[in-house]
C-alpha cells in the first residue's frame, strides 16, 4: 500500500520525534547517573567520543555502547555537535557495513526479521501512545 504525501510526512515526523525522544531519555539517564564525563575538557571529550565510536565500530558491546551514548550526551549538554569528521570516516564506513550485514542476515531469516520488526513496531507504537496521552 502506497502512502500519500501527507501520511509519509506524518510518519517522518513521528520517527524523528521518536528518535529525539530516545536521545532525551539517554541524556536524562546520563545526568541522573552523575555525568561521569563532565570534568573533561571539550578537546578531551571530543577525542574520547571518537575513540569510543571507533571501538563501537570495531566490536560492539553494551559497555562500549553505553560509553559512546554517555559521551554523546555530554557533548549535547555542552551544545557541541558529534564530531563526525575525517578522523572517524573509516569507523563510520565499518559501522555502516556491519549494520548492513546484520540487516541482511535478518532479511535472510524471515522469523528473526519478523520478530525484530515487531519489537521495533511495539516500541514505536508505545512511544506514540505515551506522546499522545501527554498532549
Amino acid at each position: 500500500m502506497k502512502r500519500s504525501k501527507g501520511q509519509a510526512s506524518t510518519l517522518r515526523q513521528d520517527l524523528l520525534s521518536w528518535l529525539g525522544s530516545k536521545r532525551v531519555e539517554s541524556t536524562a539517564s546520563y545526568v541522573q547517573q552523575g555525568r561521569r564525563f563532565a570534568s573533561l575538557s571539550d578537546q578531551v571529550l571530543v577525542e574520547s567520543w571518537k575513540a569510543a565510536f571507533c571501538a563501537m565500530a570495531n566490536g560492539f558491546s553494551a559497555e562500549v555502547q553505553r560509553k559512546e551514548d554517555d559521551l554523546s550526551s555530554e557533548l549535547g549538554l555542552r551544545g557541541l555537535e558529534l564530531p563526525y569528521d575525517d578522523s572517524v570516516k573509516e569507523a563510520i564506513e565499518l559501522f555502516t557495513s556491519k549494520v548492513g550485514a546484520h540487516h541482511e542476515r535478518l532479511r535472510n531469516d524471515p522469523e528473526a526479521y519478523q520478530s525484530a520488526s515487531e519489537a521495533v513496531e511495539r516500541e514505536f507504537q508505545a512511544f506514540k501512545a505515551k506522546r499522545d496521552r501527554s498532549n
